[in-house]
């Protein structure tokens, strides 16, 4: 339950922004058929949505991809009004937490990527959706 309402969740929804803002290249809508040979300029320009429709979809993503309330792992005080019993396994939980942020920054360094992913960095994810 964690993972799917954290870190998959934020895999999925802060993707967005990233990749769909660039509205030719994932337009959210299409009005013709896609251009079947690549010369077909006119053809691809023609399906794209107005530039209303487009501001709108850059407006949307950049609502669903910019909110970050709260960050995995750090919890306020009213959290758990007992902290004692669950101290160490937090303790346990944000050094695997950071464990897993280096590791990721590591394997974005590789210059076998094309661009890092920093979707699933620990530091970047949420506790819960954001809405």
């Amino acid at each position: 339950m964690i993972f799917t309402a954290s870190a998959q969740h934020a895999a999925v929804n802060f993707s967005q922004k990233a990749l769909m803002m660039y509205v030719p290249g994932f337009p959210l809508a299409r009005y013709f058929p896609a251009p079947t040979h690549v010369n077909e300029t006119q053809t691809f320009l023609n399906g794209l949505p107005s530039l209303s429709q487009a501001k709108e979809q850059i407006n949307i993503l950049y609502l669903l991809g910019s909110v970050y309330y709260t960050k995995l792992g750090h919890y306020s005080s009213s959290a758990f009004p007992d902290s004692q019993p669950i101290e160490t396994a937090l303790k346990t939980f944000k050094e695997n937490l950071n464990k897993a942020n280096n590791i990721i920054n590591q394997r974005n360094q590789s210059h076998e990527r094309l661009f890092p992913y920093e979707f699933l960095l620990p530091n970047n994810i949420p506790q819960s959706i954001n809405i």
